[in-house]
């Protein structure tokens, strides 16, 4: 879909010095099309002091650039996340793609009046202040190609009348997929992230005295990892605003997953379970929910075998991932031996 040369340079932008599952995805992708012989540079935009790799993303980089630096020539490509499309207008001949990561963040940063509704004033006035947020009306220019991470982006962009569209998803750390769960030895917990849909997540907790919850917050990678390991359920009641990743590690480490239907929640393609497991984030439901939760503490070890299927689609993550790098890059099969 991109017309790559010898010369071509591809651009990943993304935010510097800043961890989520949305921008470890660019460096993995710079990380694959490095891999495959593409010049490519992960380019990081903010304040100059975030400019910087964030330690943890390493293993997939060693060097970068700055959004400055980006060459705007017709040989080269420059992807932008959809939370700053407004970046992409500077450059005039240089191949561009918006890629959708989320659909609930391009609006969060749509406006600082969003930005206040979804963050505070506080958090609205952090992200201005560092660079992340642009306060502008976003347009979507439907001449770039536009490429999505999960069907609610997919399903958001057809309904804007854009056509020009790639799948382009992602894969998890591979000490989510190396090993097998085990099921054996699990505790009667329920696992939680209090970053998201903790308000009705709280009313939950708050009528299930008996379930022991445990929250994850104030942890390291391992540290998750190590608690969605012993966990039988975890829970996500959040806005999903793309195809989250917290859900498939809890999945991968052998956790029962129960959801709600906000965003990607409400795809199947997205989410792989049975829609017994998710519930709308309705006060009426708390009780469908709660006794959902009890019987897959009391019943884990038959219950748990229902998401054999979501825990197949995501090990084959990396597969898709590999495919549509290819077809979107023009990747013979003799580049990649």
């Amino acid at each position: 879909m991109f017309n790559i040369t010898d010369r071509s340079i591809v651009y990943v932008v993304c935010p510097g010095n800043y961890k989520t599952g949305g921008t470890e995805l660019p460096h993995q992708l710079v990380y694959l099309l490095n891999r495959f012989g593409i010049h490519a540079f992960i380019t990081y935009y903010g304040k100059e002091e975030d400019i910087k790799i964030h330690p943890e993303f390493r293993k997939y980089i060693n060097d970068f650039k700055s959004i400055n630096d980006i060459i705007d020539d017709m040989n080269n490509v420059a992807i932008f996340p959809e939370i700053v499309p407004e970046l992409a207008e500077k450059f005039n001949r240089i191949q561009i793609a918006i890629w959708w990561m989320s659909v609930d963040n391009y609006y969060k940063y749509d406006s600082v009046w969003n930005a206040i509704r979804y963050y505070g004033v506080k958090g609205g006035v952090w992200l201005y202040l560092h660079g992340y947020a642009h306060f502008i009306s976003k347009k979507i220019n439907k001449e770039y190609l536009h490429l999505y991470q999960s069907e609610y982006a997919h399903q958001f962009l057809l309904k804007k009348g854009i056509t020009n569209t790639a799948h382009l998803s992602d894969y998890l750390n591979t000490e989510y997929l190396d090993n097998e769960p085990d099921f054996s030895n699990r505790k009667n917990i329920v696992i939680y992230n209090p970053a998201k849909g903790y308000e009705f997540t709280k009313k939950i907790i708050q009528r299930s005295k008996n379930i022991k919850w445990v929250p994850i917050k104030g942890m390291s990678s391992e540290q998750v990892h190590d608690l969605m390991s012993i966990a039988k359920v975890y829970i996500d009641f959040g806005n999903h605003p793309g195809k989250d990743r917290m859900p498939r590690e809890a999945a991968m480490c052998g956790c029962c997953i129960i959801t709600g239907k906000k965003g990607s929640a409400a795809y199947y393609e997205d989410v792989t379970i049975d829609p017994e497991f998710k519930f709308n984030n309705k006060t009426k439901d708390i009780p469908k929910i709660i006794h959902k939760i009890n019987c897959c503490l009391k019943n884990y070890d038959q219950e748990v075998q229902r998401f054999a299927k979501y825990r197949e689609r995501i090990k084959n993550e990396y597969n898709v991932f590999e495919q549509d790098v290819k077809k979107i890059f023009g990747v013979c099969q003799s580049n990649n031996e």
